[in-house]
């Protein structure tokens, strides 16, 4: 049920949303890349959204099959284990801010255009 409502709601605001993740350079070796941009943002996302206690706690909590699930349906990727935290924090250190200000802009701009509210 949450994730539906999650998915709904961001395909209706941002259909677009995983293609403007993938558009984000990555900073990391291209030969050792196990996650893609956008799983990984998204289990960022999640981290916040869950208000999950701590970056550790992926390890833990985001390892359940309802994630398992969860995470590939809204990045559109199929993945076979979650992320290490390590890891979400090795790209989160590396990754042009300047690239995700300018996804926060494209979704400004989008709620704009479509006379939304916040």
């Amino acid at each position: 049920m949450v994730k539906m409502v999650l998915y709904k709601t961001v395909n209706q605001f941002f259909p677009l949303f995983n293609n403007w993740l993938r558009q984000i350079k990555d900073p990391r070796n291209k030969e050792s890349i196990e996650y893609s941009l956008p799983v990984m943002v998204w289990i960022g996302l999640l981290l916040f959204m869950l208000k999950i206690g701590s970056r550790r706690q992926i390890n833990f909590q985001f390892n359940a099959d309802k994630m398992l699930k969860n995470i590939p349906f809204l990045a559109g990727e199929e993945i076979e284990r979650i992320a290490h935290s390590d890891t979400l924090n090795y790209l989160a250190c590396r990754v042009n801010s300047e690239e995700v200000h300018r996804l926060r802009t494209k979704m400004i701009r989008r709620l704009i255009r479509m006379r939304m509210t916040l």
